[in-house]
């Protein structure tokens, strides 16, 4: 056994886990090691599903409907779902900071040689959202500049 096998990590040092299923357009649960993990997507930021104090942050931020945001959110959701479906193989790459304020894991997804972090900005279901110091790949994950939200890009900053 090589050594990326010994500890579930391919060849560039990701972790390798399965997906259980989607919580939300920035959120999914994982198999690792054995054990059930929440894991967020580092640097993005999708609308909020449910009315509330996110959804009215988003708002504000962005200048769209409530309505528009939670419909949003479904959608995002559900393009999350259809790429990281239960079973699916995936690669967790962290940055300096493993875990949010939450205490939840953060990581960059790989599915395949993709970067869902970038890839759901770039089809125009999330934003990206700097959160230092976990910034090795903003520029690259915040390239997608036209979104259905919004004409201009948009990066927030809390």
């Amino acid at each position: 056994i090589s050594r990326a096998e010994s500890l579930n990590e391919d060849n560039l040092g990701r972790e390798i886990v399965k997906v259980n299923r989607v919580i939300s357009g920035d959120t999914i649960e994982v198999t690792k090691d054995g054990t059930i993990e929440k894991v967020r997507l580092i640097g993005i930021m999708c609308p909020d599903t449910k009315p509330g104090r996110k959804v009215e942050a988003q708002k504000k931020a962005t200048g769209l409907d409530s309505d528009l945001i939670i419909t949003k959110g479904i959608s995002a959701k559900r393009y999350l779902s259809s790429i990281l479906y239960p079973g699916r193989t995936i690669g967790l790459e962290y940055d300096i900071n493993g875990r949010d304020r939450y205490g939840t894991t953060v990581a960059y997804v790989w599915n395949g040689e993709a970067l869902t972090n970038r890839d759901i900005v770039l089809k125009g279901y999330c934003w990206s959202f700097r959160n230092p110091p976990n910034i090795k790949y903003q520029g690259y994950i915040s390239g997608g500049r036209d979104s259905p939200f919004h004409t201009n890009r948009i990066v927030m900053e809390y």
